[in-house]
Parts: structure tokens; sequence; C-alpha cells
């Protein structure tokens, strides 16, 4: 999750349920936020896991915040995106046998 500009700042409090983050003076700027970064930082991971992090990420992207679902190895294998690409795929070792690598 990226906050990049004010207006991604007031997006985030509404989507992570504390608008009224979005109107106090004591978060106006990047300096106020930082100082207070941990409190912040708690409000958005006790909104995130309530959620499953696609969702999460669907739901932040749709209201204009730049950000993505950190995927493991499993996850990469099952990204519709990468199977579209074919970017793992089944390759033939002579000592081993088939194996599952990536493509590039």
């Amino acid at each position: 999750i990226s906050i990049d500009t004010d207006g991604q700042w007031q997006s985030l409090c509404k989507v992570i349920g504390h608008p009224e983050w979005a109107d106090d003076r004591s978060y106006a700027t990047y300096k106020d936020r930082h100082q207070r970064h941990d409190f912040i930082d708690n409000a958005i991971t006790a909104w995130t896991r309530e959620r499953d992090k696609y969702e999460a990420m669907e739901i932040l992207q749709s209201a204009g915040i730049t950000s993505g679902a950190v995927q493991n190895s499993g996850d990469l294998l099952r990204d519709e995106q990468y199977q579209y690409r074919q970017f793992h795929r089944f390759f033939d070792h002579l000592k081993t046998g088939p194996f599952h690598h990536h493509a590039n």
C-alpha cells in the first residue's frame, strides 16, 4: 500500500473506516502522518486482517490507492496472468525428469 498524494490519503481514510482522519489537522501533512506511523499502520493492519489479500488490493485500487497483493510461490503458480503468459512451464531433464520452472 503506497500513499503518494493527499487525495490517496483521504481515500485510504475512508476505505479503512476512519474518514474523520481525512479532515483532522493532525494528519494534514506527510510529516504529520509519518509521526503517527505506528498508529496508522495498526489501523491498516486491522483492516487488512479482515480481508483476503486480493480483496483488499481490489478495494484499495478501486479507490485510487496504489496497492498489490504480496504473492508467495504458490500464488504465482496460480496467478492468471502468469498462466496466460505461460511464465511457468514443465521441462524435461534427462536425470531428474519433468520439472516446473519459469520459462524466461
